[in-house]
């Protein structure tokens, strides 16, 4: 900080970032339903060579930002309760390179397995549950429903279009 008479105050940073870090290991404790390459693949940041080749340079903020990816990929694939932890990071002595450590606890995993269709008495609803019927098994997360329901609209709307053609 410098303060000369007449001028604005200055403030002088000196910043030593230290070494670069390369991360050498992502590990992840708990996972047992997911690729665990595929995960690791949510850890993301500039690398040591150009064009993203090279190995991973650790970002703090990158690494914790994966740990959302991850859950939102368990997510999709009908893990609602998902918590992702961490990461870890474990330095080496010389701090050039590192471990991330992320914890998972998956919790259960929701599955669409019923589909009630409601319609007017004396409606036929056959097209529309053999349009949902390929959905039934298929991991539940909330975009799911509104698959179910564009599926069985369109069927419905397509088995109305044949049956008026046909009178």
């Amino acid at each position: 900080y410098e303060l000369e008479p007449g001028e604005r105050p200055r403030a002088r940073f000196d910043i030593d970032e230290g070494p670069r870090t390369v991360v050498d290991e992502i590990v992840l404790r708990g996972n047992r339903h997911l690729d665990a390459t595929l995960l690791s693949r949510e850890v993301r940041g500039p690398t040591t060579g150009a064009l993203g080749l090279g190995r991973l340079l650790l970002v703090r903020s990158r690494a914790e930002a994966a740990a959302r990816a991850m859950e939102a990929r368990y997510y999709q694939e009908g893990f609602l309760e998902v918590v992702v932890t961490g990461p870890e990071i474990e330095l080496s002595e010389d701090r050039s390179s590192a471990r991330l450590v992320y914890s998972i606890e998956e919790g259960p995993r929701f599955r669409l397995t019923e589909v009630e269709l409601v319609a007017e008495e004396g409606t036929d609803l056959t097209a529309s549950r053999e349009a949902v019927e390929p959905l039934l098994g298929r991991p539940y997360f909330p975009r799911l429903a509104y698959e179910v329901r564009a599926a069985a609209e369109a069927r419905s709307e397509e088995h109305t279009s044949e049956l008026q053609s046909r009178q």
